[in-house]
């Protein structure tokens, strides 16, 4: 059965003859949106453009320099940013009615929620958050410092070479205290295993030669 030509296959069919492109252009916010792009290319091909922002100050830049058709935020984004950044967007008269989705988390990329779902945090929540990311940051500099001491002084191999093993043990123990601030499993499953199974027992092997 033949299928009658719709007023919309005309127009598209005139745009490609005078050479307009008909292409929907899709902005993806997020530190690493390799997987998002990957899964937008593979389920429309070329019928969009995909424009990458690493952070949310790009992403805001970058929708009111290019204007898409809609914004992607991905699951890297702390959900203070993922608000920060539909705040901004709702208050660009240009860009309130823009769609915007938000991808719920890695790695089933197929589940995408409204963004209109995403509840404001809490003065108290946000004070909180800054807090321990300020202080996981410290701890990871504290963290930095204490490896490099430890391995200084495990390589100087003089008579206080063995306390190298507790700087290393501080080290990793700080690191463990970061990602937990942070929520970030896999570093917490690593630093755990390291501060555990391989630092703990280097300082119970000197201790006890």
């Amino acid at each position: 059965m033949n299928r009658s030509i719709q007023p919309s296959d005309l127009n598209r069919n005139s745009a490609l003859m005078y050479g307009i492109s008909t292409r929907k252009q899709i902005l993806i916010i997020d530190p690493d949106a390799s997987l998002a792009k990957t899964l937008l290319d593979d389920t429309y091909g070329n019928l969009i453009e995909v424009t990458i922002a690493c952070n949310s100050l790009a992403g805001i830049t970058l929708v009111k320099e290019i204007m898409p058709d809609a914004v992607s935020i991905g699951s890297q984004l702390s959900g203070i940013e993922c608000y920060e950044v539909v705040q901004k967007l709702r208050s660009f008269s240009p860009t309130t009615q823009m769609p915007i989705v938000f991808f719920s988390g890695l790695p089933d990329l197929s589940r995408i929620i409204d963004i209109t779902e995403l509840k404001q945090p809490s003065t108290q929540q946000q004070k909180r958050s800054r807090q321990q990311e300020r202080l996981a940051k410290i701890l990871k500099w504290s963290s930095s410092a204490c490896a490099i001491a430890g391995g200084v002084l495990l390589a100087s191999n003089i008579s206080i070479s063995g306390f190298g093993f507790i700087g290393l043990a501080t080290s990793s123990f700080q690191m463990l205290l970061a990602s937990c601030l942070l929520a970030d499993k896999t570093m917490v499953v690593y630093s755990g295993a390291l501060f555990i199974f391989v630092d703990c027992l280097g300082v119970f092997r000197w201790l006890i030669v």
